[in-house]
């Protein structure tokens, strides 16, 4: 289950979905293997005309979506003193602004109240939109958290079994793309 935020507070979602898609990007694998021939991911000719996966343009931005969750739950998932110069550091390279401010806060949280997030987060990223300085980029979130006590690895949430509608904000500054805001929508979505 993830703790996770809205504004400056912290809301609990958990999801965990039965199935694979073939365009499931989990955080802990690699993205897709591209053709340098034709920015397409491999497969045969007539496959990438169907394939949903991202063009090669958008890459950049789908990997900062994936090194976001993977952000989010490597800050949580800690025991011991809490480091704030090194969480911080952690998370400037992902995030920005508000953005920034609100992981740092979970991490915070969390930390006091004697808690982790431990699992991962299955990104479903797309791009809606792209200038040089701006991009939005929704998700739909199957997420394979739990929040535990630190003390005694109890778990102290339950699966939600639902996928989760986000959308970010990102920006590009001077070391590259950043999540600037983070809307997690009370609504279900679905995997396209």
């Amino acid at each position: 289950m993830v703790g996770f935020l809205v504004g400056l507070g912290v809301v609990v979602v958990a999801t965990a979905c039965s199935g694979t898609p073939t365009n499931e990007r989990a955080l802990t694998s690699p993205p897709s293997t591209v053709s340098a021939a034709h920015g397409r991911p491999e497969q045969g000719r007539a496959g990438w005309l169907n394939d949903t996966r991202p063009r090669r343009t958008d890459r950049d931005l789908l990997d900062v979506i994936t090194a976001f969750w993977s952000t989010y739950v490597a800050t949580s998932d800690h025991s011991g003193q809490f480091d704030e110069p090194a969480v911080r550091a952690v998370i400037a390279e992902v995030a920005t602004g508000i953005s920034f401010e609100q992981l740092v806060t979970v991490a915070r949280t969390n930390a006091a109240a004697g808690l982790q997030v431990r699992g991962t987060v299955v990104s479903h990223p797309r791009v809606i939109s792209r200038t040089a300085t701006t991009a939005t980029v929704i998700d739909c979130v199957d997420d394979h958290t739990g929040i535990y006590q630190t003390s005694d690895g109890t778990r102290l949430d339950t699966d939600d079994p639902a996928l989760h509608h986000a959308t970010f904000g990102l920006v590009h500054q001077r070391t590259g793309w950043l999540v600037a805001a983070v809307d997690m929508a009370e609504k279900p979505c679905t995997i396209e």
